[in-house]
């Protein structure tokens, strides 16, 4: 299998990269991972080479366009090498793509490449689905999805496939679906050596990530009752100065601690400590992993509510804001927890660890197989060079009106609600 990223930046897409590399690498396979844009964390570019072997398009381009290769435009413009293609994707009969720039890139490869079949991995919502400008680029980005073979389309949460099958096709509700998964640990960790009312978060600080401001904004009734309480948040990203700003609004300077990235290497030994976790994506699903009391984080929500902890998850539905489903607040998820000590936060970490079983990536990567092994039975519709010239020219535009402040919705697609 090949895979295309878009960028091996510190975010979940990434270390499920690396998650999925060293499960193939332990069942003696070994995929290829093709990186579109030049933009790399070297601590996962590491990571990933040990387990897969790793390629950036640019290689496989001449010395001219190579220079675009941190533009968003570079799948568009890129002079791609037949052969070196050829060579590059070999005998694999299958390309996963992660995101819209790679799906351009794969449909394109696939005129190379005949019979190579593309599957699309939906790890946003609205990656794909989202509200923009009418325009010939966002008609063939819905055109496209909407008749994919629905076998080639993979989902992580039933609420995606549901909201998929709605707006493109209604055949996408058969469509797969695959837990997100994380390696599951044997043991917990040692639930002694914590600290009393910690609560950590992990993740990049972006719009759609709302729980990190909620959690700043109830802390000052929480310190009325749990004065040593502590709120420390992992990540940087477009957010960071709002989320400083509503800090300081609300004198938590000594409560709220922003700490930058997290080595991805540290993550146990770092969230072990905290009495609860509060996150979304994997990183929560990591956290529960090792018998840490993890609250789930609603993405574009406005309420300071939750689904509960991980051990109240119903099927792979954790992340996704769903009208009318059940929620707590958290307020008096972290009063409950907090109330009942050393005893209740260990009763809840084993609960949590074993709600996250169902999410074990072996199960993720049997389905990748099941898909992997299916004949190519795709009609397939290859971008002319016509069409190309118009999706280049059509997201120039939406690139204008952003740098415009005419209208950003393509960019901030996945704050969408």
């Amino acid at each position: 299998m090949v895979v295309i990223a878009n960028t091996l930046v510190p975010n979940g897409g990434t270390t499920f990269l690396v998650r999925m590399a060293r499960e193939y690498q332990q069942r003696s396979k070994k995929i290829k991972i093709i990186v579109l844009y030049d933009n790399f964390s070297a601590e996962h570019l590491n990571d990933l080479t040990k387990y897969a072997d790793v390629f950036f398009i640019k290689d496989f381009t001449s010395n001219f366009f190579s220079y675009f290769s941190k533009s968003q435009l570079f799948p568009f413009i890129i002079n791609l090498k037949n052969e070196k293609i050829k060579q590059l994707v070999g005998n694999e009969n299958t390309i996963h793509v992660m995101g819209i720039f790679g799906f351009i890139l794969a449909k394109r490869i696939q005129k190379i490449i005949p019979a190579v079949k593309i599957t699309v991995g939906v790890y946003h919502q609205n990656e794909f689905m989202y509200k923009s400008i009418k325009g010939f680029f966002n008609k063939w980005i819905f055109d496209e999805i909407s008749k994919l073979n629905y076998n080639y389309l993979i989902f992580f949460n039933n609420s995606m496939r549901l909201a998929y099958g709605d707006y493109f096709n209604e055949v996408f509700l058969d469509a797969p679906l695959l837990p997100i998964g994380i390696p599951l640990k044997k043991e917990l960790v040692t639930q002694k050596e914590y600290t009393p009312q910690l609560i950590i978060s992990v993740g990049n600080l972006v719009g759609f990530k709302t729980y990190n401001k909620h959690i700043i904004g109830i802390l000052p009734e929480i310190l009325k009752m749990y004065p040593d309480i502590q709120y420390h948040i992992y990540g940087a990203g477009e957010e960071l100065n709002k989320i400083k700003d509503l800090i300081t609004s609300l004198n938590l300077s000594n409560y709220v601690i922003l700490k930058g990235i997290l080595d991805y290497n540290k993550f146990d030994e770092i969230v072990s400590k905290a009495h609860v976790f509060i996150g979304n994506g994997t990183a929560v699903l990591e956290a529960a992993n090792i018998g840490v009391p993890s609250i789930t984080g609603i993405e574009s929500c406005e309420l300071a509510v939750s689904y509960g902890f991980v051990s109240d998850i119903d099927g792979f539905d954790y992340n996704e804001y769903v009208p009318n489903k059940k929620t707590f607040e958290f307020k008096s998820l972290l009063n409950n927890l907090f109330q009942g000590g050393d005893s209740e936060r260990e009763r809840v970490g084993a609960l949590c660890k074993a709600g996250v079983k169902k999410f074990d990536i072996s199960n993720t990567i049997n389905g990748f197989d099941e898909i992997n092994a299916m004949k190519n039975s795709e009609e397939l519709g290859f971008i002319s060079r016509t069409a190309l010239a118009r999706l280049f020219l059509s997201f120039l535009f939406i690139g204008i009106l952003d740098v415009l402040k005419i209208d950003s919705r393509f960019k901030f697609r996945r704050n969408q609600g």
